[in-house]
């Protein structure tokens, strides 16, 4: 049986609740209960970064992986330039 290491563990919770929060995000205008489940991703990973190390609002949460999702652009855009 494979396990997870703490790290790994804290990696997959905080990957999921980014992408959960990025899915509601994309859809809070139809549906209006998006921003309750971008408050709640806010609280898990607060709760796995830690009191003040991560976002602490569900606005701070969008803002941080808004900045996420422009530096993975700009390092792909550089790594396709690099290797052409």
């Amino acid at each position: 049986m494979f396990t997870l290491s703490i790290i790994d563990e804290r990696r997959a919770v905080v990957t999921t609740a980014a992408l959960r929060s990025a899915v509601a995000w994309s859809r809070r205008a139809d549906e209006p209960r998006a921003w309750r489940e971008i408050a709640r991703m806010t609280g898990v990973i607060m709760g796995a970064f830690g009191p003040g190390a991560g976002p602490a609002t569900p606005s701070q949460l969008v803002a941080f992986l808004r900045r996420l999702w422009a530096s993975c652009c700009r390092t792909r855009a550089g790594r396709r330039r690099s290797t052409a």
